[in-house]
């Protein structure tokens, strides 16, 4: 009993150490918490703590990315750790750090991107856009074409063949998925 204690006043130093440094809980109170409305209800989301330093640490990969091969790298997260809306955050956070980025979220099912958009769009308030979801490869090249800035589009990577051409050769596409 007295062991279980010890462990548990250690899990709550280790909770305060790592989350009430001035920097770190300034950067969540302005970034890690988002309100998301879900049928007609709005609640408060804090980002956890594998979602804040997977953010950080993917935020910090896509700048690099940018200027040299374009790969930003990937973080995993397990069933049901909240993997949407690390991508959420990760997106608003994106769109400061880079500039008027152009995200694509490309998944390998429809059921995810279903999910997926769904998320997104109970988040469009604090992405400050509009997610729109690829009905079509044509739709895709439409939603692209002429755009210069933002966009958070919604596609699956069936929709195309190995060996196609671009869509688009503008450099500011970020694909996450």
């Amino acid at each position: 009993m007295e062991a279980m204690k010890i462990l548990h006043l250690l899990d709550l130093k280790l909770f305060y150490e790592g989350m009430f440094q001035k920097e770190r809980l300034l950067d969540i109170l302005k970034i890690f918490i988002l309100f998301q409305v879900k049928s007609n209800e709005r609640f408060k989301v804090l980002a956890g703590y594998h979602q804040y330093f997977a953010v950080r640490k993917a935020i910090e990969k896509a700048k690099i990315a940018t200027k040299t091969d374009g790969k930003g790298g990937v973080f995993w997260h397990t069933q049901g750790s909240g993997k949407s809306l690390s991508m959420v955050f990760y997106a608003h956070l994106l769109q400061e750090a880079l500039e008027t980025p152009t995200l694509i979220v490309m998944t390998d099912r429809i059921d995810l991107d279903d999910q997926l958009y769904t998320q997104f769009s109970q988040c469009k308030k604090f992405l400050r856009q509009t997610p729109v979801q690829a009905e079509s490869k044509e739709h895709l090249k439409t939603l692209l074409e002429g755009r210069n800035v933002n966009g958070i589009i919604f596609t699956t990577m069936f929709k195309f063949e190995r060996g196609e051409k671009p869509l688009s050769e503008r450099r500011k596409y970020y694909s996450n998925g």
